[in-house]
């Protein structure tokens, strides 16, 4: 065992490096925190210290350092490793890492052990939990009128936030959310029919768009649309309706010319 001292030039405090004889080396900082002592502690980084244990404030190139680590520079991680950022209850932790290969110089973000986010060397930004659904129909059917459109088949569904059997979309999380849909809608009847396509929260109307079928013949058909940006809390739920004019009938047409549709903003 053994004590490395630094005194003050006054001689009335000290700093010092104390070896347990284990390996390990313990910076003694207790006089470091007094700034009127004019002690400064520099450690030479060529000489490593493994298992250091400090009570006070760091600093490097800081003689005042105001927080638990206070440096002046910049300062480097080698590739394959982290910044750990622990949670309260310290058993998990989120993570920042040079997630690059070879000389690429990614930015990986990931939380729960799975990298959620990524930006790349050139800028881009991938985020493969973002939620997002695209539901379409795979058969012609005929619409029910004011009940909820079924769009039976999902080309995307991320999250699993999209179900066919009820055709609601679920908010897996509270924020902003871009919400769409567009409908080919054929006539049944020579008559002029008026229909509108409309968005619902939890049943209620959003908002709607409005469209007309001439009715020449039967068959006849027209496209309507819809698309809003709406704030959504979790377990929100978005829906379609088709609404007609009493008597008339729609039908939805298959081959996937329409669709519901939306994702996350942030």
């Amino acid at each position: 065992m053994g004590t490395i001292n630094i005194y003050s030039s006054d001689g009335s405090n000290k700093a010092g490096l104390i070896y347990d004889g284990s390996g390990d080396i313990t910076v003694d900082t207790e006089h470091l925190a007094n700034t009127s002592s004019n002690v400064q502690a520099q450690i030479d980084t060529k000489a490593p210290i493994n298992n250091a244990q400090f009570t006070g404030n760091v600093g490097i190139g800081v003689s005042s350092p105001a927080q638990r680590l206070n440096i002046n520079g910049r300062f480097q991680i080698d590739a394959g490793w982290e910044i750990k950022l622990q949670n309260a209850a310290q058993n998990g932790f989120a993570a920042i890492q040079n997630a690059g290969a070879g000389t690429n110089t990614d930015l990986g973000f990931s939380t729960g052990g799975s990298e959620r986010m990524r930006i790349d060397s050139a800028g881009r930004v991938t985020m493969p939990y973002q939620p997002a659904f695209v539901a379409t129909t795979v058969s012609t059917s005929t619409l029910p009128n004011n009940a909820d459109v079924i769009f039976n088949s999902t080309v995307t569904n991320r999250g699993s936030i999209y179900n066919t059997s009820n055709g609601r979309f679920t908010a897996p999380v509270a924020g902003l959310y871009a919400i769409g849909a567009h409908i080919r809608v054929a006539s049944t009847t020579n008559s002029i029919t008026y229909h509108r396509l409309s968005l619902r929260k939890n049943g209620a109307y959003v908002q709607y768009s409005r469209g007309r079928l001439e009715g020449r013949n039967n068959g006849d058909y027209s496209y309507i649309a819809n698309y809003i940006i709406i704030e959504l809390a979790v377990n929100d739920y978005i829906s379609t309706q088709v609404e007609t004019g009493a008597g008339t009938t729609l039908q939805i047409n298959s081959a996937n010319e329409s669709a519901f549709y939306g994702h996350l903003v942030g």
